[in-house]
């Protein structure tokens, strides 16, 4: 969205504007993927959220590197099982997160604070936008190379090839099974109850 509002943002990459990047919640002095905290200084932080159980299950495909990365940072080991890593990973790295962050929404709610979003970075308010911004948010699958091949398709003012790359990459892969608030809370009940709690805080039905 922050590309197609004219600002060069770039995905785990440091743009003249900007970079979207889950790894600089937290204090590293190096990532797995893109700058770190300390490699830059922002004006403006913005801190987008989703529903739990979505980013539980797409945590399941991080790779090894990402998880040593993550478990370096929060209250979780590299031995804990896949789902109890994603359900710590959701709720320790937003509240990291919010702690930079001068402002938190749902990806849900993008329509209801742009005005306040383009405000805040200097930039002229385009509702257009928000007709061109996917609705399957969640493109970490997608990798690395779909991302900087939708950049330079923007900057060339092209359209984006998503839908052709999509049909590919899902005919390949199989989905794991999904994780579920009885799986987290049988394995950390404590856990679940906080997560939980923290989805009703953003707005989310648990």
């Amino acid at each position: 969205m922050l590309r197609r509002l004219g600002l060069d943002v770039g995905h785990e990459r440091l743009g003249r504007d900007g970079v979207a990047s889950w790894a600089l919640a937290v204090d590293a002095t190096s990532t797995p993927w893109g700058p770190s905290w300390h490699d830059v200084r922002f004006d403006v932080v913005l801190h987008q959220v989703r529903h739990p159980l979505g980013v539980v299950n797409s945590a399941l495909s991080f790779r090894e590197e990402s998880w040593r990365f993550i478990c370096e940072h929060i209250p979780v080991s590299i031995e804990d099982p896949l789902p109890l890593r994603s359900a710590a990973y959701w709720y320790h790295w937003n509240n990291e997160a919010e702690k930079k962050a001068e402002l938190t929404y749902r990806v849900e709610d993008v329509a209801g604070v742009l005005e306040d979003i383009c405000a805040r970075l200097g930039c002229a308010v385009d509702h257009s936008v928000l007709d061109r911004v996917p609705t399957d948010v969640n493109t970490r699958r997608r990798g690395r190379v779909f991302h900087l091949t939708e950049e330079a398709l923007e900057r060339l003012g092209l359209p984006p090839v998503r839908q052709v790359w999509m049909r590919s990459r899902n005919a390949a892969r199989r989905d794991p099974p999904a994780v579920g608030w009885d799986q987290i809370r049988s394995f950390d009940p404590a856990l679940c109850d906080l997560m939980m709690a923290k989805a009703e805080e953003y707005g989310y039905r648990p």
